[in-house]
């Protein structure tokens, strides 16, 4: 069988609106108040580093951010990197059991990558909006317990597709665990449910995932509003029962938003997290010392 590149090891060179329900409003406050509490303890803004969005292969897009997360030191201002990619690439976890169809694969372009954090399956393709968070270990946002980690970047994502019309919302832990199965979980990526990431009416629009390192935590996030359907089950190695239930998972109508261009999301991202967190922007157009 085909080897499966694994990247991440080393550091690599180089619209309508819709209407809420009471859950979701209720959600919305608790969200908020939490970031109320949350910004009390900020004290004066602080600098962070922002890059992108930058176009690569999804291979570089990956080593990369592993790259910035194992040079980062303790006490380093958080850095943020936006992707998007020039080429498709099937992206499996790290120790996921599902085997990608490598005939399929090389029959559709696809290359076939695994990347140093868990989670089920993800089709990267050039709708998908990938960024890689770098919370350094002595930040304020570093937290050692796993699953809170993910939850200031859930909401200031929920936040930023609120501005777009759509009903975003945060899956808090006891609902991702009450509604997830973890058997659709391991055969893709957005066809789970984890705690702090974000759904549009029930259709999963951010994926979180996590690489940890003495340093800190690199969090891993895409958020897909132009799901590639069922293109994705093509590509796996399914029996024919995992690839129906696949098909019918992935198959829902899209969130909406697919046409909001990428520049708008990341802005809209940009500012949710400034917004709620103090951050001062240092803008750069690489990963150079140079702005």
């Amino acid at each position: 069988m085909p080897s499966v590149f694994v990247v991440g090891l080393r550091p690599a060179p180089h619209q309508g609106r819709h209407r809420e329900g009471a859950a979701h409003r209720f959600s919305r406050r608790a969200s908020r108040l939490h970031i109320a509490i949350n910004r009390l303890a900020v004290g004066a803004p602080e600098h962070w580093r922002f890059i992108g969005p930058l176009t690569a292969t999804p291979a570089a897009a990956l080593s990369e951010g592993v790259a910035l997360l194992d040079a980062a030191g303790p006490d380093d201002a958080p850095t943020i990197v936006w992707w998007v990619v020039d080429d498709e690439a099937l992206v499996l976890g790290r120790g996921s059991k599902v085997e990608a169809d490598h005939d399929a694969c090389r029959g559709a372009g696809v290359t076939v990558l695994r990347r140093m954090s868990g989670g089920g399956p993800v089709l990267w393709h050039r709708d998908l909006i990938a960024l890689d968070v770098v919370v350094p270990r002595g930040h304020r946002l570093h937290s050692d317990d796993v699953v809170a980690s993910y939850r200031w970047l859930g909401e200031a994502v929920a936040e930023a597709l609120g501005t777009f019309g759509l009903a975003a919302r945060v899956i808090p832990p006891d609902e991702a665990r009450a509604a997830n199965d973890p058997e659709l979980a391991n055969l893709a990526c957005f066809a789970g449910r984890s705690p702090w990431e974000v759904v549009v009416d029930d259709r999963k629009v951010l994926g979180l995932s996590q690489v940890r390192r003495r340093g800190g935590t690199l969090l891993q996030a895409g958020i897909e509003l132009s799901p590639p359907g069922r293109r994705l089950a093509e590509l796996l190695r399914l029996d024919a029962a995992q690839r129906s239930r696949l098909d019918t998972a992935l198959g829902a109508p899209n969130p909406g938003g697919d046409d909001v261009p990428t520049a708008r999301i990341v802005d809209a991202v940009k500012v949710s997290i400034a917004a709620l967190h103090d951050a001062l922007w240092e803008v750069r157009r690489g990963f150079s010392s140079e702005p």
